[in-house]
């Protein structure tokens, strides 16, 4: 759900086909579409500031998400399989000590939260 700044900022960006393709994909990745076009850059256009806003308070709220399913994922993984190098295969990373340090990563990201302060939304 990308609330209604982002939805009405998409949809005045696109015809109505467009608009229907869109409802389709992930909102990260309509957003990226709107604005990574030759077309969006060569007409001038802008992003509003709120948007902007908006659609990094959205990129941080996905990446929490997926940071927490895959602290979750990586238990799974160490209770099931009972082994980093079995964590290291999973995420496709070299060695368990790779896995190991990716596992530290995530949870300092997971205990400061959020990444830039408080939101101001």
């Amino acid at each position: 759900m990308t609330g209604p700044v982002i939805d009405e900022w998409l949809q005045s960006r696109f015809n109505e086909e467009q608009s229907h393709f869109l409802s389709g994909i992930h909102p990260l990745s309509a957003m990226a579409m709107s604005v990574d076009g030759s077309a969006f850059r060569e007409s001038g256009a802008t992003v509003p500031d709120l948007v902007i806003q908006r659609w990094l308070h959205m990129c941080d709220s996905n990446r929490r998400y997926a940071d927490q399913s895959e602290h979750s994922l990586i238990g799974v993984v160490l209770r099931q399989k009972g082994s980093w190098e079995a964590v290291a295969d999973v995420l496709n990373l070299p060695d368990e000590r790779a896995a190991q340090e990716y596992y530290g990563d995530l949870v300092v990201r997971l205990k400061h939260w959020p990444p830039r302060g408080p939101s101001r939304l």
